[in-house]
């Protein structure tokens, strides 16, 4: 059985720079296993904001590079 790892995390960003006045923070700790911990970290504005997620696993599914690399 293989290990794995997930993290995701969200970029928000706001729309207009007035609004970073209104801007919070939280932190919540969630559960603390043998082999994983899980950590949430809320950031958010009152305005419209861009949310971007990024997903990564460890171990990766292909240990193979996406683009071709160059050794000299």
């Amino acid at each position: 059985m293989v290990d794995s790892r997930w993290a995701i995390t969200s970029v928000v960003r706001s729309t207009t720079a007035a609004s970073r006045a209104l801007c919070t923070t939280a932190s919540l700790a969630a559960s603390r296993a043998l082999v994983a911990s899980s950590r949430i970290r809320i950031v958010g504005c009152f305005s419209r904001a861009r949310a971007i997620a990024i997903r990564c696993r460890w171990p990766p599914l292909s240990w193979m590079p996406r683009s071709p690399t160059i050794v000299s």
